[in-house]
């Protein structure tokens, strides 16, 4: 009996149809609630923060503490160090786990950032932390 090899399974239309409107559905409410109410002059995140600076300064130190932790893990995992001696089995959720809380707080903080538009050095060291940060948080599988 002569078997066939069949090609790998394609996607069905509905597969990559039904992501793409639901974005398309999430931007137009976005952009409808975005011409319908007047600016309020602040922060739409500031959770028990006085003022926004002091928000991002939290937010971005806790950041920091994680990526020193993403490094170390990463390291661990991929063999470099060998600290812990035995290789905990949760280390790889927990890494990637914080990877995804990390690229969330960064997020919340350049969300915070002044507009691309702005002329000082500050806004534009902020759009630069900006654009690192989404070239950053792109995910590499190990292959």
């Amino acid at each position: 009996m002569i078997t066939t090899l069949e090609g790998p399974p394609r996607a069905g239309r509905l597969k990559v149809l039904v992501p793409l409107l639901a974005g398309a559905a999430v931007a137009v409410v976005l952009g409808v609630y975005g011409n319908v109410h007047d600016p309020a002059g602040r922060g739409a995140i500031d959770l028990v923060f006085i003022r926004t600076v002091v928000l991002k300064v939290y937010l971005a130190s806790a950041a920091a503490v994680i990526a020193i932790f993403q490094l170390l893990s990463a390291l661990r995992l991929y063999g470099k160090i060998s600290i812990p001696a035995v290789l905990p089995p949760w280390l790889g959720a927990v890494h990637r786990v914080t990877g995804t809380i990390a690229f969330l707080l960064v997020t919340i903080v350049a969300y915070h950032c002044p507009g691309r538009s702005a002329s000082s050095a500050r806004s534009r060291a902020c759009s630069c932390t900006r654009c690192s940060a989404a070239s950053f948080s792109a995910r590499s599988r190990r292959r």
